[in-house]
């Protein structure tokens, strides 16, 4: 921690401990514990000594001014140019990628057109830009309720070495500032713990040293599965819905969504699958682009607000290009996930996460989240 800038993440493991010998003394039992994982970032900036009290400062203005509906348009106005650039690559990327192209013989395959955009936030790369991970030692603590949570933040601080003496817990609760990660269900536990705490005797009970970033993998999850509840369609109606997508490719178990096995992994497949596909025969219909402000109308009159719009006020509508503009228009922002995506994911913790980030959270904590945000989903 004095060195370099790290986070911590766990959540709930089991573990099946199977026994093939019939004795009465011999069981097979289904261990429920929880594994640490310890991520260190050498190349992040290392806080100041005063980001402790910088972050309660900031919180407290933050609550004093939270967001409103207009903060989040202005905010989702000011990342539009930035992520239609991506956008437009996307498309273009669709054409280049298809199997009747061979880019290696294209002649300005090297122009500066058709290169990918500049990212929104790179992360450094190289041996000394390596996030480093250390497994703590997993322990028979089930992440059942608040009690057991409370009990996993005592044990972590055990085996990193930072309860020994009240001095240390003095120097965590005033001076230093500690992110924890995980799944949304982790955060939330922890979030609420802080809150029970408010009123406890000091800074270290209270937890004010203890900050969770919402859970990155739920963020994703939960993307995909509203675009899947907004456009499944039915198999046996006519249109463009998820549902007539999945039966042509033969993708099975797609129908209803699913928290259990490998449900999200193959819905993420098809989607980009369905999207390319769509993008394509869109090329088919607009061929002919000479510059890449042609392709801008790809996405604007085929894959927008402003094209499913134009396409309402025909006096003859179609149905079946309103289904793929919706779809198109839903998907891109999934497929771009690493772009300017939070301010379109109007979900209650992605709320919480805008607050911390243009609200309660200082400049230097906010690029750790950053980091850790875009070090988790790529």
């Amino acid at each position: 921690m004095d060195i370099y800038p790290w986070l911590l993440s766990y959540d709930n493991v089991l573990i099946a401990f199977r026994v093939f010998s019939q004795r009465i003394d011999r069981k097979t039992l289904l261990g429920n514990g929880t594994a640490c994982t310890v991520y260190v970032k050498r190349s992040a900036k290392r806080l100041p000594s005063t980001i402790n009290q910088m972050l309660q400062e900031f919180r407290k203005d933050g609550l004093n001014a939270p967001l409103n509906a207009f903060n989040i348009l202005e905010i989702t106005e000011n990342s539009n140019a930035r992520r239609l650039s991506h956008t437009v690559h996307r498309v273009l990327k669709y054409r280049l990628k298809s199997p009747d192209v061979d880019i290696t013989f294209y002649p300005h395959r090297d122009d500066s057109a058709i290169q990918r955009p500049p990212p929104v936030f790179e992360l450094e790369c190289g041996p000394e830009h390596i996030t480093l991970q250390y497994l703590l030692g997993t322990v028979d603590i089930p992440e059942a309720g608040y009690d057991d949570n409370a009990r996993l933040i005592n044990e972590w601080l055990h085996q990193l070495g930072l309860d020994a003496t009240p001095e240390l817990q003095k120097k965590i609760g005033l001076e230093q500032v500690m992110v924890w990660v995980g799944d949304q269900l982790t955060v939330d536990r922890l979030r609420n713990l802080a809150r029970f705490r408010a009123e406890d005797e000091n800074s270290f009970e209270r937890l004010d040293w203890l900050v969770s970033p919402p859970g990155w993998l739920h963020i994703c999850m939960a993307f995909a599965n509203s675009i899947h509840k907004q456009h499944i369609g039915s198999r046996t109606s006519k249109g463009r819905g998820l549902s007539a997508a999945f039966s042509a490719l033969g993708r099975k178990g797609l129908e209803k969504t699913k928290t259990q096995g490998p449900f999200f992994h193959d819905l993420d497949e098809t989607l980009h699958i369905i999207a390319e596909a769509q993008f394509r025969e869109l090329w088919l219909l607009v061929g002919g682009v000479s510059n890449l402000a042609d392709l801008q109308k790809i996405v604007s009159e085929h894959a927008s607000s402003t094209a499913l719009a134009m396409n309402r006020a025909k006096k003859q509508v179609d149905e079946l290009k309103e289904q793929s503009i919706m779809f198109l228009r839903d998907v891109l922002p999934y497929i771009l996930l690493r772009t300017d995506l939070i301010p379109e994911m109007l979900y209650r913790f992605m709320l919480e996460l805008l607050q911390g980030l243009n609200r309660e959270w200082p400049p230097e904590l906010r690029c750790v989240f950053i980091c850790s945000a875009v070090d988790w989903i790529s």
